[in-house]
């Protein structure tokens, strides 16, 4: 609903709505523009959620952009430059989708016993109920600051475009779990206790031209961000092999620093014949060697598990290459990631003597009692072995770099001249050839979807198409 409206360069708009969730949320714009050059955007975004206790429902986040059309100055000069414009702002959002749906409310758990009847001598059923979770009736939005810069060029007669921003953002308030004492009787409460920081860029590239009848064009994107936890109340989170903590990435891959594979017996000493530290008492050659981080001679989960790095994808990009000509018209767009560690959940599969339900190339490349030492040192992989403590340990053993490269998408087509297709009573009529989901350049197995990390989906599907377009 618009409320005030003096100009047709200043806007004041306020909007109302409320949804099935029980969420209340209120936006009032004011933005202005003078002489196409100077252009300022405030917002007040005021939202209330059913999801916190009375008192702490509303968060209010306000934010405020502005930006400079530096190519509109009288004194700019457009030989080269056809329009330069540089951007800032500083912003804050809300969120309220913190776990449970009600997380400022204590759960109970209700069951059925049986109570001893005195005077009939029978116990009687009765109903219970009992709180499970202890719960903070303070808990409140997790808000988000961004601050942002960029800019927007365009040059040589339009054909080259690049659009440039940096940005870092501020989480706090996040909701995790806190400690508390276990005598209490209650699973540990959740609270607004951890903040994270994220700083990241983006970048856009286009370049678009024509040679006579020859129209082609090129774009591409590049972008990255890093996002590391501060404050945690001097909390840790551990899913699986990951990890959560203060000074950490959100996420951070968590495990034993691994030392190779035993290559034979005499590796299981060292070069003062002592036996090496080991993670289980069946540690034998062609099992993984970790590393002892605390030097006290044995390999623990305590004290021997390290963060390993950075789990979420880093220099992500993608493009795409067009041109036509006298009919002609080719496509191709592309998709990948520069850098990530990832982690190789497959290798695991045959070391439970279940090879056949195992990628060949994993099947060969494993550690033998059969080969040689010389052989042995060229394995990839560990024996085959029922030890699955010392297999399945997650460690940096199966962490590579999953960086890759995908074409999505490839089509060639020809448009017959019109002047042809017309006899026939025919618009258009235009033949084409289309290849999509094409496989990764990747250090991936072979025919494997590193876009993927569900084992059930992981292998690319391939499609090529023969078309024919028709328009009467």
């Amino acid at each position: 609903m618009t409320i005030f409206e003096p100009s047709n360069q200043t806007h004041l708009v306020v909007y109302f709505s409320i949804t099935k969730w029980s969420t209340f949320q209120l936006l009032s714009t004011i933005m202005y523009s003078w002489a196409d050059r100077y252009i300022l955007q405030a917002n007040i975004r005021s939202d209330g959620s059913s999801r916190f206790a009375d008192g702490h429902r509303w968060g209010t986040f306000p934010s405020v952009s502005a930006g400079w059309v530096i190519s509109e100055e009288p004194w700019f000069n457009k030989d080269v430059v056809d329009y330069l414009k540089l951007r800032g702002s500083i912003g804050q959002l809300g969120n309220e989708r913190l776990g449970k749906e009600f997380p400022y409310q204590a759960i109970l758990s209700f069951g059925t016993g049986f109570i001893p009847n005195a005077t009939t001598g029978v116990a009687d059923v009765v109903q219970t109920a009992y709180q499970t979770d202890y719960a903070f009736n303070d808990l409140t939005w997790e808000t988000t600051t961004t601050y942002g810069l960029g800019a927007d060029i365009t040059l040589l007669n339009n054909r080259l475009r690049a659009s440039v921003d940096y940005y870092y953002k501020k989480t706090t308030d996040m909701l995790m779990e806190v400690g508390f004492p276990s005598y209490f009787g209650y699973n540990a409460p959740q609270n607004n206790a951890a903040d994270m920081n994220t700083k990241g860029w983006d970048l856009e590239l286009s370049w678009s031209d024509q040679i006579n009848d020859f129209r082609y064009g090129v774009s591409f994107n590049l972008s990255d961000y890093r996002s590391k936890m501060g404050y945690m109340a001097n909390r840790q989170k551990i899913d699986d092999n990951k990890i959560t903590e203060e000074g950490s990435y959100f996420n951070e891959w968590y495990g034993y620093k691994s030392m190779g594979i035993i290559l034979n017996d005499a590796a299981m000493s060292d070069e003062n014949g002592n036996k090496i530290p080991v993670l289980t008492n069946n540690d034998k050659a062609g099992n993984i060697r970790y590393q002892d981080i605390d030097g006290d001679g044995k390999i623990t989960a305590s004290t021997d598990r390290v963060r390993l790095g950075n789990s979420l994808p880093e220099m992500q990009y993608g493009g795409s290459l067009w041109a036509e000509w006298k009919g002609i018209d080719f496509n191709l767009s592309f998709q990948g990631i520069g850098h990530q560690l990832a982690y190789w959940n497959w290798p695991g599969t045959p070391f439970n003597y279940q090879a056949y339900a195992c990628p060949v190339n994993l099947i060969e490349s494993h550690w033998s009692p059969t080969a040689t030492d010389a052989e042995n040192a060229k394995a990839k992989y560990p024996k085959l072995t029922t030890n699955s403590a010392n297999i399945y340990a997650k460690s940096d053993f199966y962490i590579f770099n999953g960086a890759y490269m995908r074409i999505k998408n490839i089509t060639l087509g020809y448009t017959l001249p019109s002047e042809l297709t017309k006899k026939f009573f025919v618009n258009k009529l235009r033949v084409y050839f289309s290849a999509n989901d094409l496989p990764a350049f990747s250090k991936y197995p072979e025919g494997f979807d590193p876009e993927w990390g569900d084992r059930t989906k992981d292998l690319i599907m391939s499609s090529y198409i023969f078309g024919l377009n028709v328009s009467f």
